[in-house]
């Protein structure tokens, strides 16, 4: 009866413990912004990396609280500063201050409890708790984790910066401007750091989509490639090196990494949508089905496959059925410009020249990619 009684309370020591870590760390970053950056706000994620999503939330001074109970409470968490740090010492600081507070608040709690006459189990309970503290602390320090779980945890973040304080700054100047939508010069800033450290793998991760956001697709190929070199490529990496391929024509390649991408994510919408695409333009009809009807299935509110699957069924003589799905695209993304090249090829195939031109038109204002000239020239021979 003891062994089962010690076991029960050594569970639920557990389940209270990991919880109350988590709050204990991420309240650690909080004080120090609070003290180092003065920011307006901060918001504390306990149980998410970021969801504002739920009803158990409230505001101490500065400190803004969401928990998520629901979501896995034992390792979720996140502080969030409205103001970004760009002094990489007292980032770093910062950082440190997660792991270190939480170990230190639990041995102060334990000092005072192991100095009283309270039950034994409260003592015990105390000493669980400055046990897995000193465990959080080792493991969110470690910049090198084998759980992919923590791959942006303090360690590696702590590392991060001090292996590019010279250009923290600078760095940290692009993120301001990449919030601020100004991706030009983001990429920019970026680029020069990516000129003297080029294994940054983070900085390689950051550029390339804002290289492909600016149309800068022969850089964003090159720092690709050079991502490759120095790291394994993830679900995202595929699916860029396939959009590139697929922007330059290379069908069978962008197919090759969009499948990729997929072993990875297999239920990715976005990358079953590119692989759709590819598919149609291959005149591989069947599967090209198969693949656009799944991602209207796993995100019914992504505009793309109907739009892709409206084309298909213009291509293969289902003209008006083709015409309801390009327009429930647009219903859900009136600036698509893959739907109004779509639309534009509908028209074609009913011989409405003006209609073919408007849409047609549209779609390479809307996107550069977007090349119509073959399509506006078989418009142009219309009786």
């Amino acid at each position: 009866m003891t062994a089962v009684f010690i076991s029960l309370f050594v569970i639920i020591a557990i389940s209270i413990t990991n919880p109350l870590i988590t709050i204990f760390h991420e309240l650690g970053h909080a004080f120090a912004y609070l003290l180092l950056t003065k920011p307006d706000n901060i918001n504390v994620f306990i149980g998410s990396h970021g969801n504002k999503a739920t009803r158990l939330n409230f505001k101490i001074g500065r400190l803004y609280f969401y928990f998520n109970p629901g979501s896995p409470f034992i390792r979720g968490g996140m502080c969030q500063s409205s103001k970004i740090e760009s002094n990489y010492f007292k980032y770093i600081l910062i950082l440190l201050a997660g792991p270190v507070f939480t170990l230190l608040f639990a041995c102060i709690i334990g000092v005072i409890v192991f100095n009283t006459e309270l039950h034994g189990a409260i003592k015990l309970y105390c000493f669980i708790l400055i046990i897995f503290s000193g465990i959080s602390l080792i493991r969110n320090l470690n910049p090198k984790p084998s759980n992919e779980a923590y791959l942006n945890n303090d360690g590696q973040q702590i590392a991060f910066t001090f292996r590019n304080r010279a250009v923290y700054s600078s760095y940290i100047a692009a993120i301001e401007d990449q919030l601020n939508n100004e991706n030009s010069a983001a990429a920019d800033k970026l680029l020069k750091i990516a000129d003297t450290h080029p294994k940054e793998e983070k900085i390689l991760r950051q550029l390339i989509p804002l290289l492909i956001n600016i149309k800068s697709n022969d850089l964003a190929k090159k720092h690709l490639i050079a991502l490759g070199t120095i790291s394994s490529f993830d679900m995202v990496d595929y699916s860029n090196m396939g959009y590139l391929h697929s922007l330059a024509g290379e069908h069978e390649n962008a197919m090759k990494n969009y499948r990729k991408a997929l072993t990875i994510e297999p239920e990715n919408s976005a990358v079953l949508n590119n692989l759709g695409y590819e598919l149609v333009l291959t005149e591989a009809y069947q599967e090209a089905d198969e693949i656009l009807q799944k991602a209207i299935k796993l995100d019914p509110e992504l505009p793309d496959p109907y739009s892709i699957l409206g084309l298909l069924n213009v291509l293969t003589g289902k003209l008006e059925a083709g015409r309801v799905l390009i327009d429930k695209c647009l219903g859900l993304d009136p600036a698509n410009a893959y739907a109004h090249k779509h639309l534009g090829i509908f028209y074609l195939k009913m011989k409405e020249k003006e209609n073919a031109f408007i849409n047609l038109k549209k779609a390479a204002e809307l996107d550069s990619n977007i090349n119509v000239d073959l399509y506006l020239q078989e418009a142009q021979l219309i009786n």
